[in-house]
């Protein structure tokens, strides 16, 4: 089984912006004032949008999706499977450069922390990427934003996804 749970919002300074707390079944986050939890009937897999209300564009949303993936065995580690994923996103992603990867703990539970870039059509983008095992799924929480996102955002972006809380 598949899952994509997409979390979009739309352009602006994310390190400057009010929270409020958004719950699903598999995490809560501290998300930016505005992004607002709806249906997302655009993909069969897709179970959720977030988006943000803002009138601000540059013509991309900021997004996070939660992809949930059954493990084929029980011995696919934490490890294994982001060496897996990682060839998967070389191969699909035009331009594909990892920029780090490091073994962190969110929520008190092991995961996996990369940045990455790449680019899909004209755009160039920049990744946070975490990835979890739980219950025989992979759990992948990625944050995408265009590549020329101010470092200040991307660590808020990044920041985010430390703050998330899983069940």
């Amino acid at each position: 089984m598949k899952l994509i749970l997409a979390l979009a919002l739309a352009s602006f300074s994310i390190a400057a912006t009010a929270q409020n707390t958004i719950k699903t079944k598999y995490f809560e986050i501290d998300a930016p004032e505005g992004w607002v939890l709806m249906d997302a009937a655009s993909s069969p897999m897709t179970e959720a949008t977030l988006v943000n209300n803002s009138e601000e564009s540059d013509g991309f949303d900021e997004n996070l999706t939660l992809v949930l993936e059954d493990i084929p065995s029980p011995k696919v580690s934490l490890d294994s499977y982001s060496e897996f994923s990682e060839k998967r996103l070389e191969k699909g992603l035009a331009d594909f450069k990892l920029l780090g990867s490091e073994k962190v703990k969110v929520d008190g539970k092991p995961a996996i922390h990369r940045t990455f870039t790449g680019s899909q059509g004209e755009m160039n983008l920049w990744f946070s990427q975490f990835i979890f095992i739980r219950k025989g799924q992979a759990h992948v929480y990625t944050f995408t934003s265009l590549g020329d996102l101010s470092e200040e955002d991307k660590k808020a972006l990044t920041d985010l996804g430390f703050s998330l809380k899983l069940f």
